[in-house]
């Protein structure tokens, strides 16, 4: 045993858990705890060395039978034994102490990783508040480009609204773009109820492009194109399906190849349109317009079926799965074949090019037969 190395250490454990304990205290709370341990030290030492020599008395004479050779040397090793013993108690004391502080700087430690969570939070927050009002900045200042009187500043806006649109700071904001940028085609180069503005081509084409063919994570689907004149562009991408394109001039447009998977055509001027392999599977090509005269199982007058207009449309290659082909004349198309005509719905009032048969499931009347 070496209790002066032991006694060391017992000092400096206890000593080094204080001062982590009050560290960052005030003077007066640091003095009250040196006065502490001095009287905790004078009142050990005095236990330490007193305790033994009550416990182990030395013989009263030297007649004694407790003042023999054997006795005092029991008692020396007793003494020993038992001032070692309180020695480890006051180690024991000062682990326990020693677990008691670092249970506390973990409770700190804990708080303080708290502390600094929240406001990595909020600053997370106020980052994505900055970012989210930068976006809705540029997208104001791009919506302005839109219409203005330059070819150069309204390019500039719908190029912008791409950048935004693949940006996208919040889920739905590409649908929310592209809403703008079919408002901006259909007011830009209307069918029906005004003239077209003149010069108006190269942005309108412009903007067509960035809806079809901007690459983004989701697909656009529902592009309202209706009422629009798209006539003789080049149109290309993966953003159409389920577009509408109804009362719309497309007449002399490349669509070659373009999916148009449900999309709806009705009214949709057709002629001279290339659709060479385009996906037309589930398209509507016509529609019976809403009125509450219409009774069920009565005929329908003419003028409130709409179709489009496919007069020498080339559609060679194209697919009509489940096209929904009621009451259009395809008499003049190009290119149609039986095997595309077999894959698609029709009726009584659908009319084939020469050589083509109507297929024998399809019904006999045509909208303004039946409805």
């Amino acid at each position: 045993m070496r209790p002066t190395r032991g006694r060391c250490e017992i000092i400096a454990d206890v000593t080094n858990s204080i001062r982590t304990l009050f560290a960052d205290r005030g003077p007066t709370a640091i003095a009250s705890v040196v006065v502490l341990i001095t009287v905790l030290a004078v009142a050990f030492v005095a236990i330490w060395w007193r305790v033994p020599d009550m416990l182990y008395p030395p013989g009263p004479d030297k007649s004694s039978s407790m003042s023999s050779p054997e006795y005092q040397a029991s008692r020396i090793s007793a003494t020993a034994s038992t001032r070692s013993a309180l020695l480890l108690g006051l180690a024991g004391i000062a682990a326990i102490g020693t677990l008691l502080v670092n249970l506390r700087n973990t409770r700190v430690a804990v708080a303080t990783l708290q502390v600094a969570n929240e406001n990595a939070q909020v600053a997370i927050r106020n980052v994505q508040i900055a970012e989210r009002g930068h976006f809705t900045d540029r997208f104001a200042k791009a919506v302005e480009q839109l219409g203005g009187t330059s070819i150069i500043i309204s390019l500039g806006g719908v190029y912008s609204l791409q950048q935004l649109m693949r940006e996208g700071s919040a889920p739905g904001d590409p649908k929310v773009i592209a809403s703008v940028i079919c408002a901006f085609i259909r007011v830009k180069s209307p069918t029906i109820g005004s003239t077209p503005e003149k010069d108006r081509k190269h942005e309108v084409g412009a903007a067509l492009q960035v809806l079809c063919s901007t690459q983004l994570e989701e697909r656009l689907t529902g592009l309202d194109l209706s009422r629009s004149r798209l006539r003789g562009h080049t149109i290309w991408g993966d953003n159409l399906r389920n577009a509408q394109f109804d009362y719309s001039d497309l007449s002399g447009s490349f669509l070659q190849g373009v999916d148009l998977t449900g999309a709806a055509f009705a009214g949709t001027n057709l002629s001279n349109t290339i659709l060479v392999g385009a996906t037309l599977n589930r398209a509507t090509f016509s529609l019976v317009v809403q009125n509450p005269d219409i009774h069920r199982n009565k005929p329908v007058p003419k003028d409130l079926i709409i179709t489009a207009k496919m007069d020498d449309a080339l559609m060679s290659g194209a697919s009509l799965s489940e096209a929904r082909l009621h009451d259009v004349d395809f008499s003049r198309t190009i290119g149609l074949t039986q095997e595309q005509v077999d894959q698609a719905v029709g009726n009584g009032g659908t009319l084939l090019p020469p050589g083509i048969k109507r297929p024998a499931w399809w019904p006999q009347q045509g909208l303004a037969d039946w409805h």
